[in-house]
């Protein structure tokens, strides 16, 4: 783990400065975060960190968590961002961007999650990093309590009540992006639904139909990144899980409703993948 210090610059016309640092990641899994800076102004973005590739980049890169349209753009303290480096030695720049006049600039760690150690060019090798640097934020819509939301690996529904779930939905936030994470369910009725996209509501609302199953699941980089892991308990008593890859939570029992449910993204362990 890095704190990153990015240089400062002078103010160039037009009222906007950079500042640019080169990095080279060797082959692995990375995580960067920032840790700490002055918050972004009410409607703007600035300051911000731009995280790019550099010109003829030698090595294959994904980039993961960063929100749609920014392009690899950290804007405040907690925006985070994996990036896996496979077939050669990444190059990047990082860029700080400040309004013309304004010293503080927003910093930024980096993680080593999997593979080789991270060097700065001209600076040492660091220690390997585990760490879960993603969470999941979980609604579930719970008969006659309406919708019960949980964060982080807190559990989502009323299983204290013994009250089904009807529906739910899930969103990642951290460093999985919402098109890298699906799920489907089973409801009493017998209907099974496709696999559909994070934030997406998955069940039904005000119909009375309980759950019977859940399945959730990542996919493309974020699937070798991450392991997705689902729990549930179930009006029976039974607790099933916590599964992984896909696989479909529900209890052996006939006809036995969900009661309450549990998602937790683990990063993958040095040497890990699909």
């Amino acid at each position: 783990m890095m704190s990153l210090p990015l240089p400062a610059a002078p103010p160039p016309a037009g009222g906007l400065c950079a500042a640019a640092s080169r990095l080279s990641l060797e082959p692995g899994l990375y995580a960067l975060k920032v840790t700490g800076g002055p918050a972004a102004a009410p409607g703007g973005t600035m300051p911000f960190i731009l995280f790019a590739e550099a010109p003829g980049n030698p090595a294959k890169v994904a980039m993961m968590g960063a929100a749609p349209g920014s392009a690899g753009a950290l804007v405040r303290v907690g925006d985070a961002l994996a990036v896996q480096v496979s077939g050669g030695i990444g190059r990047f720049i990082l860029t700080s961007y400040t309004e013309e006049g304004d010293s503080e600039r927003l910093a930024l760690e980096i993680s080593r999650l999997a593979g080789a150690p991270t060097t700065l060019e001209g600076g040492a090798a660091q220690r390997p990093v585990l760490a879960v640097t993603a969470t999941v934020d979980l609604v579930a819509h719970v008969r006659n309590r309406g919708d019960q939301a949980a964060t982080g690996e807190g559990w989502a529904g009323c299983p204290e009540e013994r009250l089904w779930i009807e529906a739910f939905a899930a969103m990642p936030r951290g460093a999985v992006a919402a098109d890298a994470m699906e799920y489907r369910c089973i409801t009493g009725a017998g209907w099974e639904s496709p696999w559909i996209e994070a934030g997406t509501l998955c069940g039904t609302r005000g119909l009375g139909i309980p759950l019977m199953g859940f399945a959730i699941r990542l996919r493309g980089a974020a699937a070798t990144a991450f392991e997705c892991m689902a729990e549930g308990l179930f009006l029976s008593g039974a607790r099933v899980g916590p599964l992984a890859g896909g696989a479909l939570c529900r209890s052996d029992a006939i006809s036995d409703p969900l009661i309450g449910m549990n998602i937790r993204l683990v990063a993958r362990p040095v040497g890990g993948g699909r």
